[in-house]
């Protein structure tokens, strides 16, 4: 998924640069790409939020339980992260600079189309999980 965004960012910034006028068409097209969409790579999707840790973390907890998950005890993360590994699962939750918090899951030690599967699920899952 992260290949045709860069070739699509590519192509609309060389236009951009082509056309003067359009260049703040092309980076407001990039933008809206960039934001609200699950990116896998390295065999580990994430994506960002606006919100707080503590919203996202206690969403990702009800997300993970929904799909069938067993996460054991109440976890709790720190100040600026926290981590949840169930089996082959690893989940961070972290805040990043400029408000923002960054969902990130791996499933498996290797890239599948079945790990990429689960790992988008996931995501996918904490999205909906959140306060409308």
């Amino acid at each position: 998924m992260r290949r045709p965004a860069l070739v699509l960012t590519f192509v609309l910034l060389s236009a951009g640069l082509v056309l003067p006028g359009c260049i703040f068409a092309a980076a407001a097209v990039v933008a809206a790409v960039a934001v609200g969409v699950v990116s896998y790579e390295n065999n580990e999707a994430w994506m960002d939020y606006k919100g707080t840790l503590d919203q996202l973390w206690t969403a990702t907890l009800k997300a993970m339980r929904k799909l069938g998950y067993v996460v054991p005890g109440d976890p709790k993360p720190n100040a600026t992260e926290g981590t949840i590994e169930v089996g082959e699962t690893r989940v961070v939750v972290e805040t990043h600079a400029g408000g923002y918090v960054r969902v990130r899951v791996r499933v498996g030690t290797f890239t599948s189309e079945d790990n990429e599967r689960k790992a988008k699920l996931l995501i996918e899952e904490v999205t909906a999980q959140l306060p409308k």
